[in-house]
């Protein structure tokens, strides 16, 4: 079946994380039970929820179930990064595990999102 090992790497990473916070547990069942009316839950019910989201993007930021690196061009000026000067026009690359757990992370964060949700 397709997907099922990026699916099993990624409730068994969220699974560990509720077990490790377990308060996690209980912000998840009061979000949803306040989405779900009858006990029924629907995709269409849960798929907005902030903290739901914010469990399961935080989860995949920590521990991407595909090993990949990002491919990025630096701008023309170049960048620095900490001590380091990179030149303009490279192409630097950047596995999301390193990144996601640097203390440079300049970019992981979105200014868009509704919730600051770190674990």
């Amino acid at each position: 079946m397709h997907y099922s090992d990026t699916t099993s790497a990624t409730l068994t990473h969220i699974f560990y994380h509720l077990a490790l916070d377990p308060g996690q547990v209980s912000k998840l069942r009061e979000e949803i039970a306040s989405h779900v009316d009858s006990g029924d839950i629907t995709h269409q019910k849960i798929q907005r929820l902030d903290h739901l989201n914010g469990f399961i993007n935080e989860t995949l930021r920590l521990h991407p179930p595909v090993p990949t690196a990002m491919a990025r061009l630096t701008p023309p000026e170049g960048i620095t990064i900490g001590e380091t000067h990179i030149p303009g026009n490279m192409t630097v690359w950047c596995p999301p595990y390193a990144m996601s757990r640097s203390k440079f992370r300049l970019s992981c964060r979105r200014p868009t999102r509704k919730t600051n949700y770190t674990m």
